[in-house]
């Protein structure tokens, strides 16, 4: 019986330890940028002030719209603006 509550000790401190790791990685703050070659580029702050970043393409932002508007039960429409320049020609 001494071994398992010993083993049990051990499982609940990986638990903890897993748990609070998790808390530090855990990203605190967002920023939304433009990058090169007419990319979007969305920062991540974590809680220990270090920075995780990720560039997208123009579809990609599309879909990662329409999943963030799907995950609080809406839809979303999408047109370019007017101002719109794509592949640097103006409409």
């Amino acid at each position: 019986m001494n071994d398992y509550n010993n083993k049990m000790d051990e499982v609940n401190s990986l638990i903890t330890l897993d748990s609070q790791t998790s808390v530090i990685n855990r990203g605190r703050a967002i920023t939304v940028g433009t990058c090169y070659n007419d990319e979007v580029e969305i920062i991540v702050r974590k809680n220990d002030g270090t920075v995780v970043w990720c560039p997208f393409n123009r579809i990609q932002i599309a879909e990662f719209i329409h999943t963030l508007s799907a995950s609080i039960g809406c839809d979303t429409i999408i047109k370019p603006r007017e101002s719109f320049l794509s592949n640097g020609k103006q409409k």
